[in-house]
């Protein structure tokens, strides 16, 4: 259950940012050329913000389980319709998820034998 509540306290000021640039849209305050860089900012500067704020926020020590940190090495998916809305190279960054998922499936393997042997699973 506090692991939801982490979860949730991660999320919600996504959610409200996409909330309040919906209504902002839709109400016709804003035009498409200032959304394009307001995304930009968003993405480069708020986003890094709020992901270190949150990772600085969590006690990892009272997580009771690793894989939460095991299962997080493949690249996510969402990583190459991203790079391809923002002007980035889609190519590569599909590349990258075909790899890293491919050697996940070692490296995952490799990181449930050694914490299995560190008695920490």
């Amino acid at each position: 259950m506090e692991n939801l509540l982490i979860a949730t306290n991660a999320v919600i000021p996504f959610v409200v940012y996409i909330l309040l640039g919906m209504l902002a849209k839709r109400s016709g305050a804003v035009k498409e050329s200032f959304l394009k860089e307001l995304n930009g900012v968003v993405f480069k500067v708020f986003f890094p913000f709020i992901m270190f704020n949150n990772l600085y926020a969590v006690d990892f020590s009272r997580l009771s389980n690793a894989f939460y940190v095991v299962f997080a090495t493949p690249v996510a998916a969402a990583s190459y319709p991203m790079a391809q809305s923002m002007g980035g190279d889609a190519d590569l960054a599909g590349e990258y998820v075909v790899i890293s998922t491919l050697l996940s499936i070692f490296t995952i393997f490799g990181w449930i034998l050694l914490l299995k042997n560190m008695a920490l699973i």
